[in-house]
C-alpha cells in the first residue's frame, strides 16, 4: 500500500489517513487526543444496559474502533467530512493536521462465467447495471424486495467485474452461498475457497504471501474476521508474530481481492459497519431487503454507511401475500409469565416457557397452532408446497415438531435450529425454526405459508418473516399468519405495529378473532 502526503502538511498534532471505506488516524498528541476522542463519542449508541439485578443507561455500541492503548482510531470515510469541521471547531487547522491519501491496491483480474442456463430476468438488469458502474459510490448498496435474486445479481456483477472477490457472511450462511455460486458460476471445485476459524483464516493468508492463492471467491466467516479485529486491537503489529501474515485493514490487498461482499447487511450490523473501518478496495457490495430500524441512532449509522440516495431500491413493492392476524385469549392467564423481572420488558421466550411448563396450556397452544395450519396450508394443498412455522425457542420448535411428527405422519415435518442439517429447512413440508436460523438469507422452495408464533417488536424482524414468502406464478394463495394474544398488552402493541407494516406489502390483510384458545 502506498501513501502520499497532501502538499503543504507536517507532522503534527496528528495524522489522517484516508482509505475507500474508513479514515484512520494516529500519531496523535495529547491535544489531538482531546479532540478525536470527542469525536468517536459522536459515534456511540446510548441505551439500557444489564447490569447485574438492574438496568443502566449506558453505552451500548461504538460505530468507530480504536486499538486498546489508543494509537489509532477507527472512523467511517462517509464521515471524514464531518470530522473535519469537528478539527476546526477543535482549534486544529493548517499543518497542525497530516493529511494521507492512501491509494486503493491493484485487484487480481480472474474469469467468473455465468452458466449458461442463467438468464436476467428485466427487472434485475437495471440493478446490475447500478452494481457494474464506475460511477460513485464505490461502496454500492442493494435493496430489493425479497425473491428478487439480490445474491443473483451480485454473482452477475462479479463475472461482469472480474475482480478477485471476497464474500463476508454469518457462518450459518456459508454452505448457502458456496451452493449458490458454485450453481450460478462455471468454475472449479479450488476456484471457490471456504474460511471459517482462525487457523483457516491464517492459511489463506499464509497462501496469499507465497503467491499460491489461486482462489477465484474466497467465503470468509464474519465471526472469523470478527475474532481477528479484536485480537488487532489489543495487540496491534504484534498479530504478525502470531500466525498472521498482514493486519486486518490489509486483507483485501493481501488477497488481491477487488470486490468485497456482505449479505443481509442489517444483521450483525455492527460488526458489519466495524468491517467497513478496516476496508480499503475497489468496490464492495452490501445487500439487504430491509435497511430500517426501530432505533433512530441504527438508521442514523444506515445511513452514514450507504447514504439513502445513493441505494439501488428497485421497483414498487409487488403484492402477492395475503396477511392474516390470528387473535385469541388465555383461559389461564395467571399461569403465564412474560416480563422480564429486571427490565419489566415483554419477554416471548419467557413466555413460552410458562406455556411448556403448563401441559394444559401447552396441549392448546399446539392445538392453535395446528387449526391455524389446517385453515391455512392444508386447504387446497398441493404435494411439494411447504409451510414455515416460526417459534423463539428451540424447545418450543422442539415441541411443536414432535407434535406435528404424529399428527401428520405422512407429511414430512422437521425442525431447523442452530445445527440442524439445512436440508431441514429446503426439503420438509412442514419446517419448525426460529427467526435466528431462519427469519433471513434463506430462499424456500415452494413455500407457500408462514405462521408467526412470536409476538416481537423489531420492524426488521417482522418484515423479513413476512418476506420468506416468494411468488409462486401458479396462482396459489399465499400466506402469512401470525399469533395476537389480546390479554397481553404487548401483543396488541406489536400487532398494531405489524399491521402498519403489512398494510403496505400484503395484498390483503385481515384479523381473525377465535376466542378463549389456550
Amino acid at each position: 500500500m502506498y501513501a502520499t502526503l497532501a502538499k503543504g502538511y507536517n507532522v503534527s498534532e496528528l495524522r489522517v489517513s484516508i482509505a475507500s471505506h474508513y479514515f484512520v488516524v494516529t500519531h496523535i498528541t495529547p491535544r489531538g487526543r482531546t479532540a478525536v476522542a470527542s469525536f468517536a463519542r459522536k459515534m456511540v449508541q446510548m441505551g439500557f444496559v444489564r447490569n447485574s439485578h438492574r438496568y443502566i443507561y449506558s453505552a451500548v455500541k461504538t460505530f468507530a474502533a480504536a486499538t486498546n492503548n489508543r494509537s489509532e482510531y477507527r472512523f467511517h470515510r462517509n464521515t471524514l467530512k464531518d470530522f473535519q469541521e469537528h478539527l476546526i471547531v477543535n482549534y486544529l487547522v493548517d499543518d497542525m493536521v497530516e493529511w494521507v491519501e492512501l491509494s486503493i491496491p491493484p485487484p487480481m483480474l480472474t474469469d467468473l462465467p455465468v452458466q449458461p442456463q442463467w438468464k436476467d430476468r428485466d427487472y434485475q438488469v437495471p440493478a446490475i447495471n447500478y452494481l457494474t458502474s464506475d460511477e460513485d459510490p464505490r461502496a454500492k448498496f442493494v435493496a430489493l424486495q425479497t425473491g428478487q435474486g439480490k445474491g443473483y445479481i451480485t454473482m452477475r456483477a462479479m463475472s461482469i467485474i472480474g475482480y478477485r472477490t471476497l464474500v463476508i457472511v454469518r457462518p450459518m450462511y456459508l454452505e448457502k452461498w458456496a451452493k449458490e455460486l458454485k450453481e450460478v458460476f462455471d468454475i472449479a471445485h479450488e476456484d471457490l475457497m471456504v474460511v471459517t476459524g482462525s487457523k483457516h483464516l491464517m492459511a489463506l493468508l499464509q497462501l496469499a504471501q507465497m503467491g499460491m492463492l489461486h482462489s477465484k471467491i474466497i467465503l470468509l466467516s464474519n465471526k472469523t474476521l470478527q475474532n481477528w479485529l479484536k485480537t488487532y486491537e489489543h495487540f496491534q503489529s504484534e498479530t504478525l508474530e502470531m500466525g498472521y501474515a498482514c493486519t486486518p485493514d490489509r486483507l483485501c490487498e493481501h488477497l488481491g481481492a477487488g470486490m468485497r461482499v456482505i449479505d443481509e447487511l442489517h444483521q450483525d450490523f455492527h460488526l458489519n459497519f466495524k468491517i467497513d473501518l478496516y476496508t480499503n478496495v475497489e468496490r464492495s457490495i452490501s445487500l439487504s431487503a430491509t435497511l430500517v430500524a426501530d432505533d433512530d441512532f441504527i438508521n442514523k449509522m444506515y445511513e452514514v454507511m450507504h447514504p439513502a440516495a445513493l441505494r439501488y431500491k428497485g421497483e414498487a413493492y409487488k403484492k402477492y401475500v395475503h396477511a392474516t392476524a390470528v387473535i385469541y385469549k388465555i383461559k389461564l392467564p395467571n399461569k403465564i409469565r412474560c416480563k422480564d423481572h429486571v427490565s419489566k420488558n415483554y419477554n416471548h421466550h419467557l413466555f413460552e416457557q410458562s406455556i411448556l411448563k403448563n401441559d394444559l396450556l401447552a396441549s392448546n397452544y399446539f392445538k392453535l397452532i395446528d387449526k391455524t395450519f389446517q385453515g391455512s396450508f392444508l386447504v387446497n394443498y398441493k404435494k411439494g408446497q411447504r409451510c414455515l412455522i416460526f417459534c423463539i425457542s428451540i424447545d418450543m420448535c422442539t415441541v411443536v415438531t414432535d407434535y406435528f411428527k404424529k399428527k401428520y405422519p405422512n407429511l414430512d415435518v422437521r425442525r431447523y435450529v442452530e445445527d440442524d442439517d439445512f436440508s431441514n429447512l429446503m426439503e420438509a413440508d412442514v419446517s419448525i425454526s426460529t427467526m435466528q436460523s431462519s427469519g433471513t438469507a434463506v430462499d424456500i422452495p415452494n413455500l407457500r405459508t408462514v405462521i408467526m408464533t412470536i409476538a416481537m417488536a423489531s420492524s426488521q424482524g417482522n418484515i423479513q418473516g413476512f418476506g420468506r414468502i416468494r411468488e409462486l406464478k401458479d396462482g396459489t394463495r399465499m400466506e402469512f399468519l401470525y399469533f395476537v394474544c389480546e390479554d397481553i398488552p404487548k401483543h396488541i402493541e406489536y400487532h398494531e405495529r405489524k399491521r402498519v407494516i403489512l398494510r403496505d406489502r400484503a395484498i390483503s390483510y385481515r384479523s381473525v378473532s377465535i376466542g378463549e384458545a389456550i
